[in-house]
């Protein structure tokens, strides 16, 4: 059950979330703005703040929320050193280009909200082999003792 977790992807899920978005939104017309962008743009919430301003938190706000946390999960995953932490990069690099293809050939995915969820895959996943190539070197310089 461990492995399982470790080995899951989080960031799949802020990806899943908005794929389910894009696909009901609808086709969009030839040279018009994806539909689903009316989806994104919806207010959650508006808060006005002390310079006057109104703060408006919208869906696509929230789907970005949502990836940032599971970015925080992902990259505290990464520390472990374990079977399935090697099983979670090779998901998180076929997730990225996974999405990756989709954002650049599907519609209702070239947003901006949909690139900076591929920013956070592409983060996660140069973070995991980034870590995981440090505590290899690390575990290695311990058993051959070449500890400074």
């Amino acid at each position: 059950m461990k492995l399982n977790l470790i080995a899951f992807p989080l960031l799949l899920l802020p990806v899943l979330l908005y794929a389910g978005l894009a696909t009901f939104a609808g086709s969009p017309d030839v040279g018009q703005a994806a539909p689903i962008i009316r989806t994104l743009t919806q207010a959650w919430f508006e808060l006005k703040m002390v310079s006057g301003d109104v703060w408006v938190f919208d869906l696509g706000d929230a789907i970005l929320l949502f990836g940032f946390v599971m970015l925080f999960l992902e990259l505290t995953k990464s520390t472990v050193t374990q079977t399935g932490s090697l099983i979670n990069h090779g998901l998180s690099l076929a997730v990225f280009v996974v999405s990756l293809i989709a954002f650049l050939l599907l519609r209702n995915y070239g947003t901006s909200e949909f690139f900076l969820l591929l920013l956070m895959l592409l983060l996660d996943v140069v973070s995991g082999f980034v870590v995981t190539i440090s505590a290899a070197r690390r575990d290695i310089g311990i058993a051959a003792g070449m500890v400074d």
